[in-house]
């Protein structure tokens, strides 16, 4: 009978972790870091304009050697 006693404290142990992390979902500090939005380097800002059509394959080539 004491084998069951120690097993529902386990179980009601691992019930209330489970609800206070699902109270709490960005309490760990590794998940809102990561969350954060990265820069973009000037070659990905280069890429996504030329992608655009906002700047034309010489002006492209001009930036990206002016870069390097």
């Amino acid at each position: 009978m004491m084998g069951f006693g120690f097993l529902w404290i386990i179980v009601i142990l691992l019930i209330t972790i489970y609800v206070i992390r699902a109270m709490f979902p960005q309490s760990s500090g590794t998940e809102t870091s990561s969350k954060q939005p990265q820069e973009e380097t000037a070659v990905e800002i280069l890429r996504r304009r030329y992608a655009n059509g906002e700047i034309d394959k010489e002006e492209f080539d001009s930036i990206r050697n002016g870069l390097s």
